[in-house]
């Protein structure tokens, strides 16, 4: 698998899951009713960023290894 779609798959599915089930887990200790529904703009939010995300860090890895050179 390319490196560019190693970065994008992590910012794009990894990150928002763990962010995600993070407040579900934050919420669970608050005591508030937990509905699923309620979370799904969360991660909707999330994975745009991470599109935005990933593409910038990949950008910079790759600038990274040019300026190694």
């Amino acid at each position: 698998m390319s490196k560019f779609a190693k970065t994008m798959l992590s910012w794009i599915i990894l990150f928002p899951i763990l962010t995600t089930s993070i407040l579900i887990v934050i919420d669970y200790f608050r005591g508030t009713p937990i509905e699923i529904t309620s979370y799904l703009p969360n991660l909707l939010g999330f994975a745009t960023g991470g599109i935005l995300v990933g593409f910038v860090a990949y950008n910079a890895q790759k600038l990274q290894e040019e300026n190694k050179k």
